[in-house]
């Protein structure tokens, strides 16, 4: 059986590679309208990972629309959501139609694209600092600029390190425990 899990930092290339009408598969879109777009699908992130059946419904709701009262109250409709809480238990028990397809807002807790742009600032922030590094290196006169400090401004494996302090920071945020 495949992971359930996929990093969210790889969600707009899922999207990009997933066919229509799901995706945008042989679509050329811009970035901007793929980030609004998985602005609107409202996927919960789990610690720099989006549980991949809550995308996938997600992505079906938005296009199938199920707005209409009497086939959300219906027993098809109520008979699938128990399947699908007992086949993928990273939902959770108290899952519902309004968190599963992403009607739910949530303004505190992590989302996909909150974290998608928080590691693109982060990159960008990372390059920036090194380049000054370097740059103050070079004025100084010295060719070979400090390396301890560039070394600390550059991450050996750029998403492996984001997904860290990502990570230790939601969990310091929410007041969880740290996995080592």
């Amino acid at each position: 059986m495949g992971e359930l899990y996929m990093r969210t930092i790889r969600l707009p290339e899922f999207l990009r590679e997933l066919p229509p009408p799901l995706g945008y598969q042989g679509i050329r879109i811009e970035e901007s309208k793929l980030n609004k777009i998985i602005f609107c699908l409202n996927i919960k992130d789990h610690l720099g990972r989006v549980y991949y059946p809550e995308v996938m419904w997600t992505i079906f709701h938005s296009i199938a629309g199920m707005n209409d009262e009497k086939v959300l109250s219906c027993d098809q409709i109520a008979n699938i959501l128990k399947i699908v809480k007992n086949k993928y238990k990273g939902l959770g028990k108290k899952v519902n139609l309004d968190t599963l397809c992403g009607n739910k807002y949530y303004r505190k807790e992590l989302t996909a694209i909150k974290y998608i742009q928080a590691m693109k600032i982060l990159s960008k922030w990372r390059l920036f600092k090194t380049t000054k590094i370097k740059n103050k290196g070079e004025q100084k006169g010295d060719p070979t600029p400090d390396k301890k400090a560039i070394k600390a401004a550059t991450p050996s494996s750029p998403e492996e390190k984001d997904s860290k302090r990502a990570n230790q920071h939601v969990d310091k945020k929410f007041g969880r425990e740290q996995e080592n």
